[in-house]
């Protein structure tokens, strides 16, 4: 009766853990898709029209920082996508482990890579601060 409760507790520890994924992957494809196109956009549509060097910099800055956030996003949104692959594989490890050992299958928590979780902060920081430059740098220009 007991493990009825903890097995139906698992099920739905599943599904919840598979709809986070699945809304963080969608969020993330978002903010690639975005920051791609803003990317391209401003080095397209970009003229070289002033004289000073501070606002060249500035705006070499934030085209730099919105490049290496954009690549950190399609890091982190690849290693996302490959999370249940991940969770798969070690689930069927458990269950040749305990096939061999005649005990019953352990649960399987898989975590994020430290990889990702460092390109997931980096891209956050470099987006928000590219966004912050550019809005600088068209206020400079303005003037």
């Amino acid at each position: 009766m007991e493990n009825d409760y903890y097995y139906k507790q698992m099920i739905q520890l599943n599904e919840l853990m598979n709809e986070s994924n699945n809304k963080k992957t969608s969020f993330f494809q978002h903010i690639l898709l975005v920051s791609s196109s803003i990317l391209g956009i401003i080095l397209s549509l970009h003229t070289v029209n002033s004289q000073y060097l501070y606002i060249r910099l500035i705006f070499i800055i934030s085209a730099f920082l919105l490049l290496i956030g954009t690549l950190c996003m399609a890091l982190v949104l690849y290693d996302f996508s490959h999370l249940q692959e991940r969770a798969r594989q070690s689930f069927h490890k458990s269950i040749e482990d305990a096939l061999k050992n005649d005990k019953k299958v352990q649960p399987v928590f898989v975590k994020n890579k430290k990889r990702t979780s460092i390109c997931e902060i980096i891209a956050y920081s470099s987006l928000t601060t590219a966004l912050c430059l550019l809005v600088l740098y068209n206020i400079l220009i303005s003037f």
